[in-house]
């Protein structure tokens, strides 16, 4: 009966805990979650800023190597929607940095995204999670010879245009 609990309990720690996050705050004014990290991870440009809108900072990590990044970047999006959402605003990407596998000794998965708020219509950030997990089942069809590599490579170049 102990075990049981001391299991159970074992269990919805490892569940609450599996990530945490830092408040959306303009990027000018704060620094990133990555500064001075041991492992800096990769940053890649999304898109411009062209009307010099407030760019916003998120930052949100796993508390465990048992998250996956792509979890850590769907938390992420959902939290910068929401904050432009509440302002009646779509939300665009500028740029994401992201840590780098393997997700082990303390290198969680993290992601920092720099948004900026802009009106819905203008919006043009796909939910990249979507577009990864769409790209890696194209992947398994290549590899499996369903599709050719022009076919991968033209699916491939709708999802992130």
């Amino acid at each position: 009966m102990s075990k049981n609990l001391l299991f159970t309990l074992s269990l919805i720690a490892l569940t609450q805990a599996c990530s945490s996050a830092s408040p959306i705050i303009e990027a000018a004014k704060s620094n990133s979650g990555f500064q001075n990290a041991v492992f800096e991870g990769n940053i890649t440009s999304v898109s411009d800023n062209e009307n010099e809108l407030i760019e916003y900072r998120v930052f949100q990590h796993g508390n465990s190597g048992f998250v996956t990044l792509n979890e850590v970047r769907e938390m992420a999006e959902n939290r910068a929607n929401r904050f432009c959402e509440q302002r009646k605003l779509g939300y665009q990407v500028i740029k994401e940095q992201t840590s780098v596998p393997p997700h082990i000794l303390g290198n969680f998965p993290r992601v920092e995204l720099i948004f900026v708020c802009e009106e819905a219509s203008k919006s043009k950030t796909k939910n990249s999670v979507e577009a990864y997990d769409q790209l890696e089942r194209l992947g398994r069809l290549l590899e499996k010879g369903l599709i050719t590599r022009e076919e991968f490579e033209k699916e491939k170049a709708k999802l992130f245009d």
